[in-house]
């Protein structure tokens, strides 16, 4: 049985799958003659797309009950309203990096400010977990516990799959999100 959101060339191929995602869509947005959605309804978007994503991952899983699905969705969106400053001062530090006039100290008060950004998300994140742990106690679940940590929700481990190819997309993918200003 397969995820039902993504292909297998999605799985094989996840790069080339988003590149051609982002073609499409676009090409489809010109086609159209739509015109492209505001920041906020892309928010939107993702957002649901989270939802539905973990939803049937979950279901995929075999972790199938609405209360623990309910609960872990409500942490992960949590999470991505808490997320979204820290986007917004890594983006600031993407854009100064390949912007030629920016000098060091600007480069310090920026990296400084991301680094405050994601202080404040790790303080918010530690007490969206101690929630999530008092409504679904997945310590005592050890296969939701995996999933939680597998999917970055808890936990670091995640964090050490990425690699420094994968911080350059996610950096990439920040710049692409938003016009530089």
């Amino acid at each position: 049985m397969g995820l039902p959101c993504v292909s297998n060339f999605g799985m094989k191929h996840p790069l080339l799958f988003t590149i051609a995602a982002l073609l499409c869509c676009a090409s489809f947005c010109q086609a159209q003659k739509t015109a492209a959605p505001s920041p906020e309804q892309r928010r939107q978007e993702a957002l649901q797309r989270l939802e539905k994503t973990l939803r049937d991952t979950m279901n995929w899983c075999e972790l199938t009950d609405k209360t623990l699905q309910d609960a872990v969705v409500q942490c992960a969106l949590a999470e991505e309203n808490v997320l979204e400053p820290v986007r917004e001062t890594h983006r600031k530090v993407a854009q100064a990096l390949v912007d030629k006039q920016a000098g060091n100290t600007q480069f310090a008060t920026l990296l400084n400010d991301w680094r405050g950004s994601v202080e404040d998300a790790k303080d918010s994140r530690t007490k969206a977990i101690a929630k999530l742990k008092t409504q679904v106690d997945f310590i005592k679940q050890p296969k939701v516990e995996s999933f939680l940590t597998i999917t970055g929700l808890i936990g670091d481990e995640a964090s050490f799959i990425i690699g420094a190819e994968g911080h350059l997309l996610n950096t990439l993918g920040n710049l692409a999100a938003q016009p530089q200003k």
